[in-house]
């Protein structure tokens, strides 16, 4: 009984400010016949964040060593000539969101295997995941908003993380920031 009401006592703790983990990958070397790394290390960290965290809610940042990232009206065209997706294969096995950011939508994929692997472990440890997605989108979005706000002239924006440097380059259309492109640069530093 008391493991249980231990694991209602987090969920209502947590509810209303969730938790944060960032998942990485252990090493950036990539499995034969894929462009990302291995999620197998990441998940095992998974488990043990969720063994330690049973029924927490969690927002989880997710590495773009993972992911596929675009501000287009056709990302799946723009996958499809630089990593050879096409749209069979996307669907079959990457998880697309879009998400808006200033007057422009990013357009983000992860690999199902991820995803799945993260909520079969989330459901095993009674933990609800309320986000998971770039590590990066919020101070993307707090970046054009700030600028925004101040009227500046945005430019460009860069964030790091461990191996890996993401970039954006921004531009106003009318009185609207806009995302021009959106890249990663792996082991660079900003």
């Amino acid at each position: 009984m008391k493991p249980l009401l231990s694991i209602a006592m987090r969920r209502m703790r947590t509810l209303w400010r969730p938790l944060s983990v960032d998942l990485r990958p252990q090493d950036w070397s990539h499995p034969a016949g894929q462009w990302w790394p291995a999620v197998e290390p990441a998940l095992a960290d998974w488990e043990q964040w969720c063994d330690r965290h049973p029924g927490a809610c969690v927002k989880v940042s997710l590495s773009s060593h993972w992911m596929l990232v675009a501000v287009s009206d056709d990302a799946a065209s723009l996958w499809h000539h630089y990593y050879g997706l096409d749209e069979e294969t996307l669907a079959a096995n990457w998880l697309q969101r879009s998400v808006p950011v200033g007057g422009s939508v990013l357009h983000c994929a992860l690999p199902k295997s991820l995803i799945e692997g993260l909520r079969s472990v989330a459901r095993q440890h009674w933990v609800r995941i309320e986000w998971a997605g770039p590590g990066w989108l919020a101070a993307l979005q707090s970046h054009v908003q700030d600028g925004h706000a101040a009227v500046q002239d945005l430019t460009s924006w860069s964030g790091q993380e461990p191996g890996v440097c993401v970039h954006a380059e921004l531009a106003w259309e009318g009185t609207r920031p806009l995302i021009r492109q959106v890249w990663c640069e792996a082991e660079a530093s900003c």
